[in-house]
Parts: C-alpha cells; structure tokens; sequence
C-alpha cells in the first residue's frame, strides 16, 4: 500500500482494476485507493500477471503492508493465486474457473463485449508494453487528469483540452469520458421537423453581465495630466488598459493577453498587453493586422454613439461594450460560457468598474 499523503497511515482499498491472473502493463492503473481527500489510481511498476492479492475491496490497509505480487509468469489457475486477508481464498472479479463445455448459444454479434486486448494478450517475455501517450498541457498550464482517464480518451482519440475549454473542473476522472465524448461528438443539423409543425431553434448559451460606472474620475485624472504633465490622455486609453487588467485579474494563468478596439467609423486596432504599456504610446499603437489572430477580449467603444449593439448569440471573443448615458458609462459583457464562467465574467465586468470609478490607485 503506496504512502499518497503526508500523514498517511492507511489506504481504504476501493477496488481491483484487473482480476487475479489478468495481465498488467507498466504504468496501467491497478488498483483505486482511497485517502483522506480523494480516490486515487494506482499503476503498477512492472509488466507480469497479477497475483497473490491480499486485500479485499473495502478493507483499511497499512501503508507499506504488500497486497499484492505481480508475476513474472501466468498462474496455472488464477483462482489458487489470490488468498484473502484471512487465509481464505477470494473468487477473482473476471471470468469464473471454466466449466465443461457448454451448449451452442447463438447471440447477436453486438451482445458479446469484445475482449480487452491489454487483458487477452500477455506481454512477451523481456518487452515492456509501449506507455499510453499523454495529452500535451493546455497553454495555461498542465491538464489534471487520472491516468486512467488519459488511457481511455487516447485510446478514443479524445482531447482533454476540451473539459477544460468547457469549463469542467479539474482534476479529471474516468467518470468525465462520457462528458468528453459528448464535447468531441460531432456537431449535425436538427432533424427537419414533421410537416405542418414549426421548429424552433435555441442559440447555445450567452453570458451577459451588466454595470454602469461614473466617467468624473477619469474626467478627473485625464485633468490632472493636462494640467501637471501637458500630456493630453485620451480616454479610450485608460479603458483599454483597465479592461486588459480586469481581464488579467480573473486569468492570472494567462499570458500575452490581446485586445482589439472597435469603434465606429474607425479600424480596428489589435493591441497586445494594453495593460502593461504606457497610456502615452497606447493612445498611438496601430498593432498588428486586426485579422491576423482572435483576440482574447474585443473593446466596443460606443461613447461617441446613442445606440447599443448588442449580440444575441455567442461571439468567437469576448465582447466588452461600453456606451454613454449621461455622466456614466453602461458596461455590458456578452461572452459564451466556455469563454469566461459566470464568476470570472463578473469578476471582468466588476474589475473594470472599480478601476473607472477610482483609477488613481490602479496606475502607481
């Protein structure tokens, strides 16, 4: 029984991954362990068969306590390998001792379950199996996973990366794979609807979170620079910059963040790090072609309009909209779910709010 904690004492064996005498490959999860804060898979060290199991499903066992043998040759009978705890013997999980021959049954081919290969085939003498190959890390960072999940979604072709664009909390397990398939599955047409009926079709789903703030502070502060250091600051400026900090607030995993400025009658620019240039060269960065990558946030300065757009259905960005009414500024973020949760959403949107309502403090 491995040590998975500091102060680990025992592990709650959960349950046998192979059955006595089954085939095992190196770094193939073996057993499911349970401790004071999570089940946990356990690979085994070597490549063999499974033998000699000495503890039973359910049973506390001893770190340090050996459970089990793995050999380099197969049992002769599975079932005379595996004793219990208590000297008894315990019938293995797979397939029973085999009985005489029974009589022909026919069934449909897609009634017997294919054998699994790992178990069918023993691993020839002196040759470890290949090892599963891992998904490569997102570009934030590693992905969590059970080695037994990252089996399972190679084996399928299945790209972890997928849970985590959904949202999905990590760490992954094998009760995700049918979660993951659906990501992966195919996106088709709805089925036409029968004649005589109206089909109605539901846009996937859309964020929309909204706040006003005041523009005196920022009226203020753009005052100040006139008045202390001849500098003439463009309004926009300290929008793109707060909004580029908001959003690095609530994704302190990301790095290079770009923000393309839209507004009317003017083209687009595509602006990397706003938040981290000085508000002089911010106000005359071209950037490079708007077309050349999705940004991972879209400013839409409406100040100088009347009218608010905004989108009914998921854009490829987030899509900050900033519009005047009065002395304030209406905010409203529309994103889809996978984009930015409801928590960071908020977070962005409340982010840019404090920082416009008191940007003093957000630029010493």
């Amino acid at each position: 029984m491995p040590a998975l904690g500091m102060a680990q004492e025992t592990g709650r064996l959960v349950r046998w991954l192979k059955a006595p005498g089954a085939a095992v490959r190196a770094g193939e999860p073996l057993f499911e362990v349970e401790t004071d804060k999570a089940v946990m898979e356990v690979e085994a060290g070597t490549a063999g068969w499974l033998g000699d199991i000495s503890a039973a499903e359910g049973e506390d066992v001893p770190v340090g306590r050996a459970i089990a043998r793995i050999l380099s040759e197969p049992p002769a009978d599975p079932r005379d390998t595996a004793p219990a705890p208590g000297g008894g013997t315990v019938d293995p999980p797979a397939a029973p001792r085999p009985a005489a021959a029974p009589a022909a049954v026919t069934a449909p081919p897609d009634a017997v379950a294919a054998p699994d290969a790992a178990d069918a085939a023993p691993p020839a003498a002196g040759d470890r199996p290949p090892a599963v190959p891992a998904f490569a890390p997102a570009p934030s960072g590693r992905i969590l996973a059970s080695p037994r999940l990252r089996r399972l979604a190679a084996e399928d072709g299945l790209d972890l990366g997928l849970l985590v664009a959904a949202g999905h909390p990590q760490p992954f397990h094998a009760a995700d794979l049918p979660r993951l398939r659906a990501l992966s599955a195919p996106r088709t047409a709805p089925p036409e609807p029968p004649t005589g009926a109206t089909a109605l079709h539901l846009p996937a789903p859309v964020l929309l979170v909204t706040a006003r703030a005041g523009r005196t502070a920022v009226q203020a502060l753009q005052a100040r620079f006139r008045d202390e250091a001849a500098v003439d600051l463009d309004e926009s400026a300290l929008w793109l910059a707060f909004a580029a900090a908001a959003l690095r607030a609530v994704r302190p995993e990301a790095g290079d963040l770009w923000v393309a400025h839209r507004w009317p009658g003017a083209p687009v620019r595509l602006l990397c790090n706003p938040d981290l240039c000085r508000l002089s060269a911010l106000q005359a960065a071209a950037g490079p072609d708007p077309d050349s990558r999705t940004p991972d946030l879209v400013l839409r300065d409406r100040s100088g309009v009347r009218a608010t757009v905004l989108a009914l259905s998921a854009p490829k960005a987030p899509q900050l909209t900033l519009s005047p009414r009065g002395d304030d500024l209406d905010i409203a973020l529309v994103c889809a779910p996978a984009q930015l949760d409801e928590d960071r959403a908020a977070g962005l949107v409340e982010g840019l709010v404090a920082r416009l309502d008191d940007p003093l403090p957000f630029l010493v």
